[in-house]
C-alpha cells in the first residue's frame, strides 16, 4: 500500500458537512493532548497535596 503512488488523504470539510459538523467544533490532536495531559497534571497534584495531607508525621 504504502509502495504505490496512491493518496489517502482527503478533505475534512466534506467529511465535516457529512457528518453535519462544523469545523470549527474540532481540535487538534496536538491540542487535545496537551488539554488531556494538563488536566492530567492538575490531578496528580491535586492527589499529592491530599497524601501529605493525610501523612502522620511523629
Amino acid at each position: 500500500v504504502l509502495s504505490s503512488n496512491t493518496v489517502f488523504t482527503a478533505q475534512m470539510n466534506e467529511t465535516y458537512s457529512l457528518l453535519g459538523v462544523d469545523a470549527k467544533d474540532i481540535i487538534t490532536l496536538e491540542r487535545y493532548l496537551q488539554e488531556y495531559f494538563t488536566n492530567i497534571l492538575k490531578k496528580l497534584k491535586d492527589l499529592k497535596a491530599q497524601s501529605k495531607q493525610t501523612d502522620i508525621y511523629f
